[in-house]
């Protein structure tokens, strides 16, 4: 997935393979009653990302992560990010995860990102 404007610059938005799709993206995700607390006490979110350079939100059930992503390799390759959350946000049914580019007055921040999982632990 592509997040921006498709308004680049620099050398680390030079590989990006696809056109923008806005400025969010929004992915719906179905749980049940056994995948949550306190069958499972830790949730995170983890992706690739490549061209992030602003700190992004990152939204599940309403519920901004602390985390933001805000880093990916200089060189314009894909790093992995990780985002730990509080599982009491997921719900058992259907969820929503969200992320939301970082615009600034004239800008939004492109980006790319694949593989974006929500991953459940005891």
């Amino acid at each position: 997935h592509h997040l921006g404007d498709n308004r680049f610059d620099g050398t680390i938005n030079s590989q990006f393979q696809k056109q923008s799709e806005g400025a969010e993206f929004s992915i719906q995700f179905e749980l049940s009653e056994a995948q949550l607390p306190p069958h499972f006490n830790r949730a995170q979110v983890r992706l690739m990302a490549k061209g992030v350079q602003r700190n992004h939100r990152i939204v599940i059930n309403d519920n901004t992560l602390s985390r933001r992503l805000n880093q990916a390799p200089e060189d314009g390759s894909f790093g992995e990010f990780r985002a730990t959350f509080d599982p009491t946000v997921l719900r058992a049914g259907r969820n929503t995860l969200q992320i939301i580019a970082a615009p600034s007055s004239d800008d939004i921040d492109d980006f790319e990102f694949v593989n974006v999982q929500v991953r459940l632990a005891p």
